[in-house]
């Protein structure tokens, strides 16, 4: 059966998750935190939902981006808790897990050969999910009681050969170019520098500024004629 598969497929290693809830659920009085998953029941108010659009015959495909009543709450669930805004029409899609829109996700931004950069430890699905979407993974190891937030820890980053460019989060509440150490290292550039910011709808010359207390690397971009919230990815080149 193997030699009717990709070498791609049988290259990549059995999910370890996956074998440690599988032996768990061969043993008694263990409750496995492997998968994520709550240990009681789905709620019945839930339930009764379910059996109900069952009852009514909601059987049928939907749209590929899933129910627009269900979309919809999608987006104010987000304004509500996080206040970020998202068009339910053509920013949000219904997947039926996180490893599904990581997989849809990937597949959708990636072509041949482009090189993602997974930091590890992290989630288990994201080298798998890489390698299906045809790109190099380049793997961080971040050894976490050796961490240091030195370039030299990175020099790695310097050999990609592919650099698509970095997330900026924009905002309207001042007119700033911030971003933490990590952004630092993944967009080349340090505190002070002039860059120029290019999008896909904007190019703006900004003063980076250094923030200590911001994790990650997506940076925040304040724009004085914006209204709102919006992520996009950016070219950012010193001036």
């Amino acid at each position: 059966m193997t030699k009717e598969l990709s070498n791609k497929v049988i290259n990549i290693k059995p999910s370890g998750i996956r074998k440690f809830f599988d032996l768990v659920n061969e043993m008694g009085d263990v409750i496995s935190l492997g998968v994520g998953e709550p240990d009681f029941d789905t709620p019945w108010h839930v339930r009764d939902e379910g059996i109900y659009s069952l009852e009514k015959g909601k059987t049928f495909y939907t749209a590929n981006s899933g129910l627009k009543e269900l979309r919809n709450e999608i987006s104010n669930y987000i304004k509500r808790k996080q206040g970020l805004e998202y068009n339910p029409k053509n920013e949000i899609v219904v997947t039926v897990g996180g490893s599904e829109a990581i997989d849809i996700g990937l597949r959708t931004i990636i072509s041949k050969n482009d090189e993602v950069i997974i930091p590890e430890p992290s989630y288990v699905s994201y080298y798998p999910c890489a390698v299906l979407a045809n790109a190099k993974p380049i793997i961080i190891n971040l050894k976490g009681e050796k961490l240091n937030l030195n370039l030299h820890e990175f020099d790695e980053l310097k050999e990609l050969e592919i650099y698509d460019g970095a997330v900026v989060f924009k905002h309207d509440k001042d007119d700033k170019f911030t971003g933490g150490n990590y952004f630092c290292m993944i967009a080349k550039i340090k505190d002070g520098d002039e860059v120029i910011i290019k999008t896909a709808n904007l190019e703006v010359k900004k003063k980076f500024v250094l923030d200590p207390n911001l994790k990650g690397t997506i940076a925040r971009l304040g724009l004085s004629d914006f209204n709102g919230y919006n992520y996009e990815v950016a070219r950012i080149s010193k001036a």
